[in-house]
Formats: structure tokens, C-alpha cells, sequence
């Protein structure tokens, strides 16, 4: 995943990105047992790429 700095004075995209976070915690972190960055970042890009 690529990470980029949020433009100032655009609201919306903080929004977007606090529901993709909880979504990723609700739908796939809370059904697995996370073991490290590496982990975490295998289990990140296959939920989205699903």
C-alpha cells in the first residue's frame, strides 16, 4: 500500500479513509491472528484485493 499526505481543507477524505479502516478491522483483522507488520500488511493486501 502507498501512503499520501491528505490535501488541506478536504473534509471528505478523512472520512473515507477512518471507513476503509474500520472496515478492514471489522471484516478481516478481527477474524485473524495478526504476527507482525509483515503479517498485517499480507493480510491488508489480500482483503482489498478481494
Amino acid at each position: 500500500m502507498k501512503t499520501n499526505p491528505l490535501p488541506k481543507a478536504s473534509p471528505n477524505l478523512n472520512g473515507r479513509c477512518e471507513r476503509f479502516i474500520e472496515t478492514i478491522k471489522l471484516e478481516c483483522l478481527n477474524k485473524f491472528i495478526v504476527f507482525g507488520k509483515k503479517h498485517l500488511d499480507y493480510l491488508t493486501v489480500e482483503f482489498t484485493s478481494y
